[in-house]
């Protein structure tokens, strides 16, 4: 059973109405996962993102959770999509991913403050190199209070967890 997942480029590889037809299926297949996505910017003007939009007005996909565990700690959970992942998923358009480090600073520093969250999760389609850079190693390095990265998008099996000099873990 999962917590939380967060998207990628590929679940984009049929824009965004062929996902929204996705996770409605899904959805009436039983799937009840949080999709979190907390970097995804819809374009206003332009419909062709709308289905996807009403799932995110609808609370289907979401910017950010926070659950308790049974120890009663709580986790924040976010979830964004890298820079090469975007650049990967051209059809992704009109909707596009917002990549500045102050905003998700603003995500994380709100889920501490009203959400009490004693701890942060990452989840994040962007990537780790085994000699600790790549995009998820610089986030580690600019964006305080993350205190777990799970790293997705490169797909590289890190034999133990990387530790950054902010003591965030990848």
């Amino acid at each position: 059973r999962y917590d939380a997942v967060t998207l990628g480029n590929h679940e984009f590889d049929w824009g965004p109405g062929g996902l929204a037809e996705l996770i409605h299926s899904g959805i009436d297949h039983g799937f009840d996962v949080p999709i979190i996505a907390s970097n995804l910017v819809f374009s206003p003007p332009d419909r062709a993102d709308d289905s996807l939009e009403q799932l995110m007005f609808d609370d289907m996909i979401v910017e950010a959770t926070c659950i308790a565990l049974p120890n009663g700690i709580k986790v924040g959970i976010l979830g964004i999509m890298g820079i090469d992942a975007d650049r990967k998923s051209p059809a992704a358009s009109p909707c596009w991913f917002d990549h500045d480090d102050g905003a998700l600073q603003k995500q994380i520093d709100r889920l501490k403050q009203q959400q009490n969250a004693d701890l942060i999760l990452l989840l994040s389609h962007s990537g780790i190199a085994l000699n600790g850079s790549g995009e998820d190693w610089d986030l580690s390095q600019n964006v305080h209070g993350i205190d777990v990265i799970a790293s997705g998008h490169e797909h590289i099996a890190t034999p133990s967890a990387l530790v950054s000099d902010k003591n965030q873990t990848i």
